[in-house]
């Protein structure tokens, strides 16, 4: 039963003064340059460890900063540093606490080193590719070089992609806890990813979002990407940028006009407008009964008797299972539970246990009439394959799923088929993986009129 599966696995299994602590301008001829370093990487511990309520870091992900940035709360011991994050990672939920070992040392600079794993920041920089592809990651830096520092702020670079980070020492007054939740409440009320850019009441461009950057397109003229990252009460651009002939970088959420309203002086006036991509489907929109056309494969009854697939039709139901949040379907092998995404009006599709099927622990994955990529590997690794929905009309609905962008990356392939799996055991990995249960491909789902 376990042939067939593809070979794409985943290999992933203060320094208190007005300047750098590298850089520092004071006379030290009197001392060795191995006595200078020693000053700098313990002078630069001090700092860290001096806030009693940490910092906050904007970190920047992605070469160029292509992914955005997100917040990490960061509060250093003697030996341990304790870490929080406004995102949520595959195993640690936005706002839960985890500790790990840091350093500062003296390689060619002075350096800020995050060298035991913590999710909340080694995530972004760990291995999610697979072949020629194996080191392929988001771009996220855990070793940074301290470029200055003062008492209230300490700039890092990021030393193999080079972002620039911003840690700010946090008051006392700052509950990371609260900051956290505005934060993830802005996101969630801002819900759209697309927005008319208004100044003194005109369109003037539109902004898409992107993971945590806005690219702006100015009627067709020019494109730019430019990242951000979100505050208690609405974002700020990295650096200013110029819309209309004025700096603009701090904006502030209005939840009934779903608007960003620039809080830069001289720049009040402008606006960022939330509006519905096209095709945009609401969530009810989606539940339903559908036929679901397919080509269909059961399990060999022997390891030479390999199916041929069959057209097939099966009638499932999509509905409610969190309003506005998820479905249910039915009608297959097993229930799946289905995500809305209420940013683009999509419903998304995740890798997923799916509970019993016989006797057997069920689980599905994503693959193609060629192969697939078993459940269990992402179990293990924590990469959970996605796909979107498609619309291929809409009198009537019929829609199939595509891609967001991981399973081809690291397979070189789209994942057209979902599979059925069993298990042994609640515990998803090789040894108690069976193998595929059900095998359906090249689908398409057709809402009944």
């Amino acid at each position: 039963m376990k042939q067939k599966i593809l070979t794409y696995f985943i290999l992933v299994t203060v320094c208190i003064g007005l300047h750098s602590c590298l850089f520092k301008q004071d006379d030290y001829f009197d001392a060795s340059s191995a006595e200078r370093a020693t000053a700098d990487v313990l002078k630069c511990s001090e700092l860290l460890k001096s806030s009693p309520n940490g910092w906050l870091m904007e970190y920047y992900i992605g070469p160029n900063y292509s992914l955005g940035g997100i917040t990490l709360f960061c509060k250093f011991g003697e030996e341990k540093v304790k870490m929080a994050s406004t995102l949520t990672t595959p195993n640690v939920p936005s706002g839960i606490s985890m500790e790990s070992l840091y350093r500062v040392v003296s390689e060619q600079s002075t350096m800020l080193t995050f060298d035991s794993y913590n999710e909340l920041i080694h995530y972004f920089g760990t291995p999610m590719g697979s072949g020629n592809d194996a080191n392929a990651n988001m771009g996220g830096d855990y070793e940074f070089i301290i470029m200055s520092t003062s008492n209230e702020q300490v700039v890092l670079q990021g030393k193999k992609y080079g972002n620039t980070i911003i840690m700010t020492r946090l008051t006392a007054e700052t509950d990371w806890e609260e900051y956290i939740r505005n934060v993830n409440q802005i996101e969630q009320e801002a819900y759209l990813y697309q927005f008319d850019v208004i100044a003194d009441g005109q369109r003037i461009g539109e902004l898409k979002r992107a993971n945590y950057t806005l690219t702006w397109n100015d009627e067709g003229k020019n494109s730019s990407t430019i990242p951000f990252v979100f505050t208690p009460n609405g974002f700020h651009f990295r650096e200013p940028i110029t819309i209309d002939g004025k700096e603009a970088q701090h904006f502030i959420w209005d939840t009934a006009s779903m608007t960003f309203t620039c809080k830069d002086e001289g720049a009040q006036n402008i606006k960022l407008v939330s509006t519905l991509p096209a095709g945009y489907l609401y969530y009810n929109d989606f539940i339903g009964n559908y036929t679901f056309k397919c080509q269909s494969m059961m399990p060999p009854t022997s390891p030479e008797d390999m199916p041929a697939p069959e057209n097939k039709e099966f009638e499932i139901s999509i509905t409610q299972k969190v309003e506005n949040e998820s479905f249910t379907m039915t009608g297959l092998n097993a229930p799946i539970t289905m995500v809305y995404d209420r940013s683009n009006g999509k419903m998304t599709l995740t890798v997923q246990p799916v509970g019993s099927i016989g006797s057997y622990n069920a689980a599905i994955s994503f693959g193609n009439n060629q192969g697939y990529i078993p459940f269990y590997q992402s179990a293990i690794t924590g990469y959970y394959f996605t796909v979107i929905s498609k619309i291929e009309s809409t009198a009537p609905l019929v829609f199939s799923f595509e891609d967001e962008g991981t399973f081809k990356m690291l397979t070189g392939q789209a994942p057209t088929a979902i599979l059925f799996e069993g298990y042994t055991s609640g515990n998803y990995n090789s040894s108690t993986f069976t193998g595929w249960m059900a095998w359906y491909f090249d689908y398409t789902i057709e809402k009944k009129q």
